[in-house]
């Protein structure tokens, strides 16, 4: 798939002059999306001390100075204004431990996908009958669609594409997702945290449940994915506001999200990763946080992802899409291998992961399950599982804590993604309007009539004033603290 090359002027408008000239030097006028990014990619690295593939910034600042010589002083103050603009809409501190999911590679990668978007509208704006892209830009070349394979065993697993556009934590999707019923859901309040608890959407129609009660009937906030059970498992994505032609296939009622191979906090790069959360609110902030942080950069005017509108199957909806599938913990039968990293250790094992990110591996699977477990590896595990689950940690655990939302994530893999598409059961198109609550809801009184000291000191019981008022008393035991301190 190609598509034009980002021109001059909304490259010097969001890069620094020495990465335009680097980027523009000796460049053809058609470039793929797949080659700009990987040029970006080599242009940056150049350009900053951190290395790309393994480097998790901490917070959004870290991310700036990370970039200080690649992004113009406009450009960082944009992301700057749109991390907190986000925590502002959120109610809570959402937007520095958002960045730290994933690595510096990955923010680029994205923001390439972002300036070849802008570029692009703006071409498709002064020249008629240019059109975006249908799907998701590709790191490798593109296979032809086919029908997903309707049964677990036996069929040959779909093509599936590899997309640059991430939704969770790495996630890639850019095969046609299946939705056989999509809930409109519009959060109003003051910020989401106030209007998430008290929104009465039913969204689950088999059990009548509200989005608030996905977290209240969900598993509990000590549930680890290594216990039995069975519950719903979500996915947010704003995909489908870039390639709106995907939304038509939601039809089936099988799901088709692609393994990603961006890693993340819990698997290294170059894997093959799809990651689902527990809490449906996680899901939407991440996938809400990936579109507001490089919106209105310079060039662009976006639409706020959280009132833009889309259609399927003629109808309108509004928002970011989030899918809910129903899964079997701790796995769904004894082919698959399930592995749920430690309580205390998700800081240590996501350190594992960047480290791990820069070698190459001539089975992925198997070595890179094996230098991480070298110590401890489960023997009835020989390779990376299929159903990897992990707690948040740090910030994000902090952060959501007061919801009480379970908190842990889980990173499907082979065989295990097929099983994840199987269980999808419904979507939710969630938006956000800020609306702020009156400014007073309680009756004014009359004010109460002025009195002099020397009525205000009289004795409530007679009146008369003969007795000592409440006033005298205070005066008389302040009067006598000052005159102890002088002895």
């Amino acid at each position: 798939m190609s598509r034009h090359f980002p021109n001059t002027q909304i490259l010097r408008a969001v890069f620094t002059d020495s990465i335009v000239e680097e980027l523009t030097a000796g460049t053809p006028h058609d470039l793929s999306e797949t080659s700009f990014a990987r040029l970006l990619l080599s242009v940056v690295q150049d350009h900053t001390a951190f290395a790309l593939i393994s480097t998790r910034p901490t917070s959004v600042d870290k991310m700036l100075e990370a970039l200080v010589f690649v992004l113009t002083d406009e450009t960082r103050l944009i992301i700057r204004q749109n991390g907190a603009e986000f925590n502002e809409i959120c109610g809570m501190n959402e937007s520095d431990q958002m960045v730290h999911n994933l690595t510096l590679r990955s923010w680029v990668i994205k923001l390439a996908d972002v300036v070849q978007h802008t570029s692009q509208r703006s071409l498709s704006s002064t020249k008629s009958g240019s059109s975006t892209s249908s799907y998701p830009p590709t790191i490798f070349s593109i296979p032809s669609r086919t029908t997903p394979s309707s049964s677990l065993s036996g069929d040959k697993s779909p093509k599936i594409f590899r997309s640059l556009d991430k939704s969770f934590d790495g996630t890639s999707e850019s095969e046609p997702a299946q939705n056989p019923r999509i809930i409109q859901v519009n959060l109003e309040g003051p910020n989401i945290k106030s209007a998430w608890s008290k929104n009465r959407t039913i969204v689950d129609r088999r059990y009548k449940w509200t989005i608030r009660q996905l977290e209240e009937f969900g598993p509990d906030y000590a549930y680890t994915a290594d216990k039995a059970g069975s519950f719903s498992v979500f996915h947010g994505t704003i995909a489908h506001h870039k390639f709106p032609d995907w939304i038509s296939d939601w039809n089936d009622e099988k799901m088709s999200l692609s393994s990603g191979d961006e890693g993340g906090q819990m698997a290294p790069f170059g894997l093959g990763v799809v990651y689902t959360s527990f809490s449906a609110l996680r899901s939407f902030l991440w996938a809400a946080f990936q579109e507001h942080l490089y919106r209105n950069l310079p060039g662009a005017k976006d639409e706020a992802v959280l009132r833009k509108s889309w259609t399927s199957n003629g109808q309108t909806f509004t928002g970011v899409a989030v899918f809910a599938f129903e899964i079997v913990q701790p796995r769904p039968n004894a082919r698959m291998h399930a592995y749920t990293i430690p309580r205390g250790t998700e800081q240590q094992w996501a350190n594992k992961m960047g480290e791990m990110s820069g070698r190459i591996w001539k089975n992925k699977g198997k070595e890179a399950w094996e230098h991480i477990m070298a110590n401890s590896r489960p023997k009835d595990i020989k390779q990376w599982p299929e159903i990897l689950s992990a707690s948040e940690y740090g910030q994000q655990e902090s952060s959501l804590s007061p919801f009480k939302v379970n908190l842990q994530r889980t990173c499907w893999s082979g065989s295990g993604i097929e099983y994840l598409n199987s269980q999808y059961r419904y979507t939710m198109a969630i938006s956000f309007r800020k609306v702020l609550p009156p400014t007073s809801t309680i009756p004014r009184l009359p004010a109460a009539p002025l009195q002099r000291d020397d009525e205000g000191d009289r004795d409530k019981d007679s009146g008369t004033g003969k007795g000592k008022g409440r006033l005298q008393e205070v005066r008389k035991k302040v009067s006598g603290l000052f005159s102890k301190k002088k002895h």
